[in-house]
């Protein structure tokens, strides 16, 4: 929280998220979001940015390009931050 400047129940959100996406990525993704990824997404939400558009710039345009993997990937960010 420090680094980010976002609050405990964004930090724990995210965390969540990065559980999430490290469990799919066993099964869809080549790569599972860095901490520094998700410190960007912290960042951009601190900044004022919405909480998924902020996931979505920073972890999934991050992870991939596959636009079918991506629309799966704003799923999970979408149940996470519904």
């Amino acid at each position: 929280m420090g680094e980010t400047g976002c609050d405990a129940a964004t930090a724990e959100q995210l965390v969540e998220l990065g559980r999430a996406f490290r469990a799919l990525g066993e099964h869809d993704l080549d790569e599972v979001p860095s901490t520094r990824l998700l410190v960007y997404a912290a960042q951009l939400i601190h900044g004022g940015m919405d909480r998924v558009t902020a996931c979505r710039v920073a972890l999934i345009e991050a992870l991939t390009d596959d636009q079918q993997t991506a629309a799966a990937l704003l799923e999970v960010v979408n149940a996470h931050f519904a």
